[in-house]
C-alpha cells in the first residue's frame, strides 16, 4: 500500500449554539487510491444520504465498507462546555476586530468553521494512525528504509469560501506534517492532493456522509429534537461488524481549544487596542 485516499463528512451541526444536541461528529473512510475508479463504479445511483438511510441501505452500507475500506474512522466532539463558550466570545472579538480593519469575511476565524477545521483533521489523523499501524506489513518502503505513504483527503464543504478552504488545504502542506517524529517512527508521509468537494462531483463521499451519520447516531441515546434515520442502538449493532474486523477506529473528546491555542499571539492584541498588523 503506498496511496491511499481519505474521503471526510460532518453529521450533526457544528453551530454556535449547544441547545438540542451538543454532539457533532466527523467521519472519515479510507480506500486504496488504485480501487477508487472500481469503488466509484460499484457505488449506486441510488445511494441514499444519512438524513434518508433505511436499516436495510444501512446493513448493505457497512457490508460494502467492509468489503472495500482500509479503515472507518470517527472522531465525536462535545461542545457543552465552558471552553466553548468562551471560544464564542473570542471568536466574535477576533472576527470584529478583522472586519473593522479589513472588511473582509474571514470565516475561517469564526469558531463553528475553526471546529470543523479541527474535527475533520482529527478523523483523518485517526484514519491515517489505523492504517499505518495495520497495514504496515503491505507498505511499500522507500529510501532509507522509510515507509513511504502519500495520502489523500477529499472532503465534503462544510465551508465553501475560496480563503476558508485555502487555510484547510494549508493544513497538510509538507510544512505541517510532524516530518521528524513521522520518520523515528519509520514513516514518511505526504499528502499530494487535498479538496475540498461535494458529493455530487464525488459520489465516494457518500460513504463518509453515511459513516459520519452512523457514528454520530451511536452516540446518541437521546439525540434530542432532531429524530434520526438510524436509533442509537440500531447504529451501534450495525456497526459491529465493522468493529470486530478491526476496521473502526473511534474518539470522543469534550471541547477544549482556546482561540490562544490556535491565533497565539494575536488574541492578546484583540484584547487590547492595538490593530492587528
Amino acid at each position: 500500500m503506498g496511496r491511499i485516499s481519505l474521503f471526510a463528512d460532518i453529521a450533526g451541526r457544528p453551530t454556535r449554539t449547544v441547545d438540542g444536541n451538543p454532539l457533532v461528529t466527523a467521519g472519515v473512510v479510507a480506500f486504496n487510491s488504485a480501487d477508487l475508479p472500481l469503488l466509484r463504479s460499484k457505488t449506486p445511483a441510488t445511494l441514499p444520504k444519512w438524513k434518508h438511510l433505511t436499516r436495510p441501505a444501512a446493513r448493505r452500507a457497512v457490508q460494502f465498507l467492509l468489503d472495500h475500506a482500509v479503515v472507518v474512522s470517527s472522531v465525536t466532539v462535545n461542545r457543552d462546555t465552558a471552553q466553548w463558550a468562551a471560544a464564542l466570545e473570542d471568536s466574535d472579538r477576533l472576527h470584529a476586530k478583522i472586519a473593522s480593519q479589513s472588511r473582509a469575511k474571514a470565516g475561517w476565524a469564526k469558531l463553528p468553521i475553526v471546529l470543523a477545521y479541527e474535527l475533520l483533521s482529527r478523523a483523518c489523523f485517526l484514519a491515517l494512525a489505523h492504517v499505518l499501524r495495520t497495514q504496515r506489513p503491505q507498505h511499500v518502503f522507500a529510501h532509507l528504509g522509510a515507509t513511504a505513504i502519500e495520502c489523500d483527503v477529499v472532503c465534503d464543504k462544510e465551508f465553501s469560501a475560496d480563503e476558508d478552504i485555502e487555510v484547510f488545504t494549508s493544513f497538510w502542506d509538507d510544512k505541517h506534517v510532524p516530518t521528524e517524529a513521522l520518520w523515528r517512527l519509520g514513516y514518511t508521509v505526504t499528502h499530494p492532493s487535498v479538496t475540498v468537494t461535494t458529493d455530487d462531483d464525488e459520489r465516494l463521499l457518500m460513504w463518509a456522509d453515511i459513516a459520519a451519520g452512523m457514528c454520530h447516531s451511536a452516540r446518541l441515546p437521546k439525540p434530542g429534537r432532531i429524530a434520526m434515520p438510524l436509533t442509537c442502538t440500531v447504529s451501534r449493532r450495525l456497526l459491529e461488524p465493522l468493529a470486530e474486523s478491526n476496521k473502526l477506529a473511534l474518539d470522543a473528546y469534550a471541547f477544549g481549544t482556546t482561540y490562544d491555542d490556535v491565533f497565539g499571539e494575536v488574541m492578546n492584541v484583540v484584547r487590547g487596542d492595538a490593530p492587528l498588523s
